[in-house]
């Protein structure tokens, strides 16, 4: 099962930025662990947009901090759009938001008072009943450390109940998949005639691949794009197989762009291959070969991108909490018991 950190967002005023480093450095164990990454607005490089950087990493953060003050209570940004959002995700169980009291304040009131907060009892870090601010920071790194071991458990059951109910012994299908081998599939893939053997829905994943490469701004078409395609497609049983997986086409967006970020914006009217993207039609009809078909349709390029586990793909997959190995076996079990 795939480890994958839990990203950490805080939301505060800039007026409390010296409390926020104080924290952060509390939190650096779980960060060298690999237990969390954080993000907080002044990771923004220059020329980036900041609106779209602060939402795009509220929107994909495991765990959000409050870091409630009357600052912070008093900045439009951070109750209109911060804690709005914040509550929203948490409301939908998308993420886990923990109000850290840093000052005496009334926020009783606020939308976050239902959840519980740190340090214990809610009293604020800047106060005579803690002997010094580190001695608060400590209780409220405690904290938030339960929190995220939390978050671990149910993530590892909630993927381990995904494995026993929807995932057949390996064995049994990759046995069965080699046992079919009587059918070849005549592809050349070294010409213009490749293609002929796509079906529709293969063909509309290459051009949703296309597509997504110039909403990026890239001069080619990598693994990632295909999965976009994939995802984008919708009918076919590749889209069926990641939606199962709860996989969506927008979170998966997100993911690509974090890791291959965006081009120049100038895109060439023919965009080519990657050479994992051509390893991957090869392995493409590897599996169509294997399973006895005589086309190339969207199971066998979700096949091929299982394939190659330091491929941008994989690695959306990975940080979307799904094990590539558990997706080609179901694609596998399901083409397998058509047979």
């Amino acid at each position: 099962m795939t480890e994958v950190s839990l990203k950490l967002f805080f939301s505060y005023s800039h007026k409390d930025e010296t409390l926020r480093d104080e924290l952060a450095d509390h939190l650096a164990t779980l960060k060298r662990e690999g237990v969390i990454s954080s993000w907080h607005d002044r990771k923004i490089l220059p020329g980036q947009e900041w609106d779209y950087q602060i939402n795009d990493n509220l929107n994909t953060a495991d765990i959000i901090l409050l870091l409630v003050s009357s600052n912070f209570l008093a900045s439009d940004y951070c109750w209109d759009v911060e804690v709005k959002k914040a509550i929203e995700r948490h409301n939908a169980g998308e993420a886990c938001v923990i109000p850290v009291i840093l000052r005496p304040v009334d926020w009783k009131g606020a939308p976050f008072a239902k959840l519980q907060a740190l340090p214990k009892n809610a009293e604020p870090v800047v106060s005579r009943n803690w002997h010094t601010t580190d001695e608060a920071f400590m209780d409220v790194a405690k904290g938030i450390r339960a929190a995220v071991e939390k978050l671990k458990q149910e993530r590892e059951e909630r993927q381990q109940k995904q494995e026993e109910i929807r995932l057949p012994r390996q064995s049994e299908t990759e046995q069965k998949l080699q046992q079919q081998t009587s059918h070849q599939v005549p592809i050349p893939l070294d010409s213009s005639e490749f293609f002929r053997y796509f079906t529709d829905e293969a063909i509309k994943v290459i051009m949703l691949a296309q597509e997504e490469a110039r909403r990026l701004g890239h001069n080619f078409i990598g693994t990632d794009q295909i999965l976009l395609g994939l995802i984008g497609e919708g009918s076919g049983v590749a889209a069926k197989v990641l939606n199962e997986f709860g996989i969506t086409l927008k979170d998966a967006r997100r993911e690509v762009e974090k890791i291959i970020g965006k081009g120049s914006g100038f895109v060439q009217p023919e965009v080519p291959f990657t050479p994992k993207v051509k390893r991957l039609f090869d392995q493409s009809v590897r599996y169509a070969n294997s399973l006895g078909h005589n086309y190339i349709s969207t199971e066998h390029l979700l096949l091929g991108l299982t394939d190659d586990s330091e491929a941008t793909a994989a690695k959306v997959l990975q940080r979307m909490g799904v094990d590539v190995k558990s997706v080609r076996t179901v694609i596998i079990h399901m083409e397998s018991s058509k047979l």
